[in-house]
């Protein structure tokens, strides 16, 4: 159960990041919910 949590709060962090860098706040941003997302991934393969 625990690890469904941290791979759906995963989810959702990159998903605020991905926002935040649409929203204006940089490139950084949007690279660090591309980091969280692709460490999403890894968590459901």
């Amino acid at each position: 159960m625990k690890r469904h949590l941290i791979t759906t709060i995963l989810l959702i962090i990159s998903l605020i990041f991905y926002a935040l860098g649409y929203s204006g706040a940089g490139w950084v941003t949007f690279l660090a919910g591309a980091v969280f997302e692709l460490w999403f991934w890894v968590r459901v393969l």
